[in-house]
């Protein structure tokens, strides 16, 4: 956004909400509550726009099997600062394993976001650009209701079954 650095908060947000007005005008009648909810996860899941789809298609198959999401974005979202910012430094083992134990809490914390135990947040965990809207709307045609992040190829790894997800996920 290009916008005048001494915006007052009410001009700056009618700003915001044209420019979104603008940029999914192309989109409105296939925009509802549920593609906002999984553009912002899927937003949070990936900077890759190449696998936004395929992301887009494990919500959904979720969605459609009435399966939780189990969304490691949205029990981020909900993390206060002091713990995110100790979870997310995790160089030493001791910080692995501290990272670990503040994982355990919060994704056993009752929170209408936390998406291992709710079926849906409650409204979006972001502010998702274009690409993820557009993927939440037209998601790939798979059968992966699985995912994991290999730091090793940079990318998301997908499977269509527990036991394949459970292998890649040790590694």
């Amino acid at each position: 956004y290009y916008i005048d650095a001494y915006l007052s908060e009410k001009e700056l947000i009618k700003a915001f909400v044209k420019e979104f007005l603008e940029k999914t005008k192309r989109y409105r009648d296939e925009i509802n509550e549920i593609t906002m909810i999984v553009a912002s996860i899927i937003e949070a899941e990936t900077d890759l726009i190449t696998e936004m789809d395929t992301i887009s298609s494990v919500y959904n198959n979720r969605i459609s099997m009435k399966m939780r999401l189990e969304s490691d974005p949205t029990v981020l979202f909900y993390m206060n600062e002091s713990d995110l910012k100790k979870f997310k430094s995790r160089r030493s083992i001791d910080e692995k394993k501290i990272s670990a134990k503040i994982w355990r809490k919060y994704k056993n914390k009752e929170n209408p976001y936390n998406t291992y135990k709710y079926f849906l947040p409650p409204g979006p965990i972001n502010s998702p650009r274009i690409e993820a809207i557009k993927a939440a709307i037209n998601p790939a045609n798979t059968n992966y209701i699985y995912m994991v992040m290999s730091s090793k190829r940079g990318k998301h790894i997908f499977s269509e079954d527990y036991d394949s997800h459970s292998k890649r996920v040790k590694g």
